[in-house]
This record gives structure tokens, sequence and C-alpha cells, in this order.
């Protein structure tokens, strides 16, 4: 019954999802080292997967880690762990031979609800793990917490119920940590707004990352809830919680008009088309200097056009440096198959507008 409900529901081996959420962790935090452990019944390790490590030097080392040292006080103490040196910490054992010496080390629980599953471990990112790395970890150790509780519900399980509860945790994970995982984003971007000329290049950085994790886990949801044609998504509240977002974040009121209301797309244009939109409103805010920002969704004859338009003080587009983040917008519209077109005049005002075929059928 597990290999057929594998097979039709379209899940990947546990450990394989595993790997993937800490090829993401590592990306996410820039760590040059990443594993995830289950916990077993007895309470050691059991599944252990990492990335990071030569084939040579993880043959070298031999057995993976049990659980001791300041692996085991996470397994005691399931709560983020977060240490600029790991030889400090009074229950560090040190390293088996052969294994690369590590110094800064954030270590997360991978849960599922109030269930601790087991945790991920992250070692030396160059400038130490910082606090938005820790709020990255957790949100990709939730991801992980739902896919052994996945995996562990096929034996003896029927293949319907297995089905729709692979379906319920795809639809929380969309809707949950991917959201709260773009929201981090949006504050950075704020945060990079309002920063020097180094820290506003650094957090920028970090925002590349957090696009890249976003992708990433995009992918791993549809794994958990394979997308049969059939399943469209409402825009408007996903967009409204981002242009919230911004709002927030800049002390500055966004208008938001999205026509239908009830409209349905694709998830995955959903998504992007929530990026176009932080992209572009970020802009106005950043540059525009005016009284308003106004949204406009609009879908007409199976073509979705959004405009986000400014009264602020405008430019000449076939003049204006291309990283005023135009480059980037362009980039997003032809990700979606969609066209870009800007007009502004100065004092008077500037839209950007996204034409994309939305590729959708009626509910």
């Amino acid at each position: 019954m597990s290999q057929a409900a594998t097979s039709i529901v379209g899940v990947l081996e546990l450990d394989e999802v595993l790997k993937r959420l800490v090829v993401s962790a590592r990306q996410a935090t820039s760590a040059r080292y990443g594993a995830l452990g289950v916990i077993g019944g007895d309470g050691t390790l059991t599944n252990f997967v990492h990335d990071g490590m030569r084939d040579d030097t993880v043959r070298a080392i031999g057995n993976p880690p049990q659980g001791r040292g300041v692996l085991g006080v996470l397994i005691e103490d399931p709560r983020p762990l977060r240490l600029e040196r790991v030889a400090d910490h009074p229950d560090a054992v040190g390293f088996p031979p052969h294994h690369p010496t590590m110094q800064s080390f954030l270590g997360v629980p991978v849960r599922s609800g109030d269930e601790v599953y087991g945790n991920l471990y992250l070692a030396e990112a160059d400038e130490g793990f910082t606090e938005l790395d820790e709020m990255l970890a957790i949100s990709l150790a939730s991801i992980a917490g739902a896919a052994i509780v996945a995996a562990r519900m096929h034996d003896g399980v029927e293949l319907f119920a297995v089905a729709e509860d692979r379906s319920r945790i795809g639809r929380e994970l969309h809707d949950t940590i991917v959201q709260q995982m773009f929201a981090i984003g949006v504050e950075i971007q704020a945060t990079a707004a309002m920063s020097d000329a180094t820290v506003a290049a650094r957090l920028r950085s970090t925002v590349t990352k957090v696009d890249k994790a976003i992708d990433d886990l995009r992918h791993i949801v549809a794994d958990f809830h394979p997308l049969d044609g059939h399943e469209l998504a409402p825009p408007l509240m996903i967009i409204q919680d981002a242009v919230n977002d911004l709002s927030d974040a800049h002390s500055f009121p966004v208008g938001l008009t999205v026509k239908p209301a009830n409209m349905r797309l694709r998830p995955e244009l959903v998504d992007n088309l929530r990026s176009f939109v932080v992209e572009a409103v970020s802009n106005a805010l950043r540059h525009a200097k005016g009284d308003s920002v106004d949204v406009e969704i609009d879908l007409s004859e199976n073509v979705l056009t959004v405009t986000i338009a400014d009264d602020g003080v405008g430019f000449d587009p076939t003049t204006i440096d291309r990283g005023h983040g135009l480059n980037d917008l362009e980039e997003r519209a032809k990700k979606m198959g969609g066209r870009l077109m800007v007009s502004s005049q100065a004092k008077v005002g500037t839209a950007v507008a996204l034409k994309v075929p939305a590729s959708i059928r009626a509910t």
C-alpha cells in the first residue's frame, strides 16, 4: 500500500524531500554545511541527510551522528540554538576524526504542530548566523515536519486518505510558510531602502536568497500537493497581504483593486504576480515621492492586466538607468510569459503595466 500510494500520489522519498530542504536552508543562510536528523523512538537520530561535505570526507568520518553533544542539547531542549563558536558550548564534545572544524552553528527543531520530529542543523556562515537566518530555518524546518508526518502516514492508511492529507498539507504550506517567508523578504526590502549603501547591498543580496528559497519551497509544495488542472487560486487575499505588508513597512497607504474580485488563477501565476507587485510597489514607494500608489489587477478576455500607478515625480523611461528596478520587473514579466509597459511624465507620475495571458478556465 505504501509503494502504491507513493507512485499514485506523486510523493517523493522522504530523504529526497529532506535533502532538498537542507540545500534550500544552506542557500538561504549562506551556510557551508547543513544537515537534518529525524529523531527515532529511542531518542537518537535515525534518518540523517546532509549537504556541503565532500563524499570522501563523509566516507572518512564513517557513521552519522547519533545526537550527542550540542546536537543532543537540541533533542533534549527543542528550541532554536545559535552559537558563534560550537566549542564554547558547555555540552560540546568535539568532532570525530576527519570531520571538518565548525565554528558558527544554528540549530532549530523540526516540528509539526506541537510534536518534534527532528532538528535542522546549519554550520559555518561566513559572518555568523543572524536572527533572519533563524526565522528562515524555522520556516524550512516546518515543511520538513510536514514531510515526516506525511511519510509516516503511508503505512496502513487508505490511498484516498493519504492523498487528502497531502493535499491539506500542501495548502497549509503554501498559505502559511511561503507567505511568511515572502513577508520577511518584503520587510528586508523596506529596511534596505532606509539603510546606507553597504548595508542596503547586503540586504538586497539577502532578498535574492529569500526569493530563491521561496522558489524552492514552491517546488516542494507542488510535490506535496500536485496540481491536477482543477485547482485555481484566488489572488485577492494573497496580493492584499503583500500590499498590506508594504504599506505597514513604509507607513504609506497603497490602494488595491481586483476585477473581478472572485477571479481564479493558476497558483504559480499568483505567486509570480505577487512578486511583481511587490517589486513595482516597492520602487514607487522608494522613488516616486508622490501622494498615492495604486494597484489594479484586471482580468478581461483571458488576459490579465496589472497596473501600478503613482502620482509622483515621474521620469523619462528612455533615459532612466535600467537599474531603477525596471530590469527586474522586465525579467519577472518574461518569467510569466507577459510583457512590461512603462509610461511616465515628470511631475505627473508613473504607470507600470503588465499584460499576461492568464491561462485560466471558469470554475
